[in-house]
């Protein structure tokens, strides 16, 4: 008995050692079924996509109070983006296993596109060894990153494979339809500034070094003239007026182009921001609500969403990207069934919580 006890001793610390054990690329933070996500791997990722993240939805401000701030079905940014962040990371964990278990290879095309990358960031920094330098910052080498361009290419191709066309999952239409009624909403809006738009000696708008349009706050009286022209707006919608009538009379941004609204879904998160996402999920077809924004104030009305086969030309042009989400979503299901097969090291994950870590700030990485 001492002896079976003994051995079962042996094998967990093996086990644990095997999984939290300090190699190249540091401590392991996933693993599935044998394929294994370093800490290297997984910090660089969560940078990354904090970058994205902060300069996507917050102007490029990393500030406490914005991942404080509730963005979505009452979770705050840090939470929402937190979850987000680890499905991607878990489904690079994840495709690596299932590249072998299909049988993919990455075409030498992919090989010969990252081997190239690579070499022109070596070109850049001047050699090798600068390189190295600048990744050692991030805890990673010219070794590691090659791992993680390979990586990402992994979940690439399993995708492809899978839902490519004659893929053994290809969605078909009625999928698509399905997608759209389940994930679309329908709206029109009246949007009111409340920032100007900086401009030149000769009136052209003037651009941050991100590229972002500068702005400058209104002063008291410009921003209580337009808090005021918003409350009218807002009231005058709330008890039925037309609609579209109000558009033309308080909207700053002419939406004429698109005479049936807006199609929206969680995936144009970047172009209409948390809050009038969220605000759409919980409205009722005719309601009109008012979302404040960092610069504007929006007065959105939420509208009945047509029948798949009503749908305009033009309408139809908003619905581009459609196939791409429902496929995305469709591959995020079949993943996600999955996670819980994933071993994380909280430990290590912990340590790169987005409020806390900083952003990929290395160029040209």
């Amino acid at each position: 008995m001492k002896k079976s006890c003994r051995l079962l001793c042996l094998v967990l610390a093996a086990a644990l050692f095997a999984f939290g054990c300090s190699t190249a690329g540091g401590y392991t933070a996933l693993e599935y079924e044998g394929y294994k996500i370093n800490e290297a791997m997984y910090g660089y990722w969560a940078a990354l996509y904090k970058r994205n993240i902060v300069y996507s939805y917050n102007g490029g401000k990393d500030t406490p109070e914005f991942w404080e701030s509730e963005v979505y079905s009452g979770k705050t940014a840090e939470e929402y983006f937190t979850d987000i962040v680890n499905a991607q990371i878990y489904k690079y964990c994840i495709a690596q296993k299932l590249f072998d278990e299909y049988g993919l290879k990455l075409d030498k095309e992919v090989i010969k596109a990252i081997d190239t990358d690579i070499k022109e960031k070596i070109e850049y920094y001047g050699s090798r060894a600068e390189l190295n330098s600048a990744l050692a910052s991030i805890n990673l080498n010219i070794d590691l990153l090659r791992q993680i361009y390979i990586c990402e290419e992994k979940l690439r191709a399993v995708y492809n494979y899978l839902y490519g066309d004659g893929g053994p999952e290809e969605l078909l239409d009625e999928d698509y339809i399905k997608f759209f009624t389940d994930n679309y909403y329908r709206m029109k809006y009246i949007v009111i500034y409340t920032t100007k738009l900086v401009t030149d000696e000769k009136g052209n708008y003037k651009y941050d070094s991100e590229g972002n349009l500068m702005t400058e706050p209104l002063t008291a009286e410009e921003l209580a003239e337009k808090q005021a022209k918003a409350e009218e707006a807002l009231k005058k919608a709330q008890a039925g007026e037309n609609f579209d009538l109000l558009i033309l009379d308080y909207s700053e941004y002419d939406t004429s182009a698109y005479p049936n609204g807006f199609y929206v879904s969680a995936n144009e998160l970047a172009i209409y921001g948390a809050r009038i996402i969220s605000a759409l999920t919980s409205m009722k077809v005719g309601e009109v609500r008012r979302v404040d924004e960092e610069s504007a104030i929006y007065i959105i009305k939420k509208l009945e969403l047509p029948a798949w086969e009503e749908l305009t030309e033009s309408e139809l042009v908003q619905l581009a990207k459609l196939a791409d989400y429902a496929n995305a979503e469709a591959f995020d299901e079949k993943l996600s069934e999955l996670f819980p097969k994933v071993i994380a090291n909280k430990e290590v994950l912990e340590k790169y919580r987005l409020s806390k870590i900083g952003m990929l700030a290395i160029p040209n990485i």
